[in-house]
């Protein structure tokens, strides 16, 4: 459903007006409200935006994604959609999905070109209580380690899109605890990756159950020290 307000007042043909989408069985809502005050153009675009849905899976496949978004939810999302010099970004976003007694992830902040994926600056923060979230991705089933808990910054400043400040903690004492801390400087080209690592493990065969390879039971294990490449 939508209203909207067609007129030239100012010499301009603009906009104004306020629309909502709503998916069968309410399992996603969209709110947009503001307008445009030159049609002939792309600048001039200030709407805000509000979307919730019943978890990432109903976005992805009202998007068409190819693979299928894990169940993860409730999901919602909120912010401006603005033009910078005629390219359109994206300032006070807001986003949350999952629960904190599962997984979840929030992000903050804003985009200055949608298309171009330019001018971004964006914080977020995420954990799990296991990977069970991830087990439609692998081709073995996770290991039960306990709860992770992450945040990250994801940013283009110097030019390349890097995943900066990624720090990541979290394991289950006396199997196995993990926390690293770094980044991807170009994830483009997965270019420059540097982490500094800590890790303690009853045993090989326990890291090995990460990656679905089958390791002896050696152990204890640790490791510290810098990956880089």
């Amino acid at each position: 459903s939508a209203q909207a307000t067609v007129a030239d007042g100012d010499g301009r043909l603009g906009i104004e007006g306020s629309l909502r989408a709503i998916a069968p069985g309410d399992r996603l809502t969209l709110d947009l409200v503001g307008g445009q005050d030159d049609l002939s153009r792309i600048e001039d675009v200030d709407v805000r935006f509000e979307l919730t849905a019943h978890d990432l899976t109903v976005i992805g496949k009202a998007l068409a994604l190819e693979r299928e978004l894990p169940r993860i939810g409730p999901v919602s999302a909120s912010g401006r959609l603005r033009d910078h010099s005629g390219t359109v970004g994206v300032e006070g976003l807001i986003a949350q999905a999952g629960r904190h007694d599962a997984t979840w992830a929030e992000i903050e902040g804003s985009i200055e070109d949608l298309i171009g994926l330019r001018g971004v600056h964006l914080a977020g923060r995420f954990g799990t209580a296991s990977l069970n979230d991830a087990a439609p991705y692998l081709t073995y089933p996770p290991p039960d380690i306990g709860p992770i808990r992450g945040s990250a910054e994801l940013s283009d400043d110097d030019v390349s899109l890097g995943l900066e400040q990624l720090r990541i903690r979290g394991g289950r004492e006396g199997l196995l605890e993990i926390a690293l801390t770094g980044g991807f400087d170009d994830l483009r080209e997965i270019g420059e990756i540097a982490f500094d690592a800590e890790l303690e493990a009853r045993d090989l065969a326990v890291i090995g159950q990460l990656f679905g390879a089958e390791l002896p039971p050696i152990g204890p294990v640790g490791f510290s020290g810098r990956v880089a490449g």
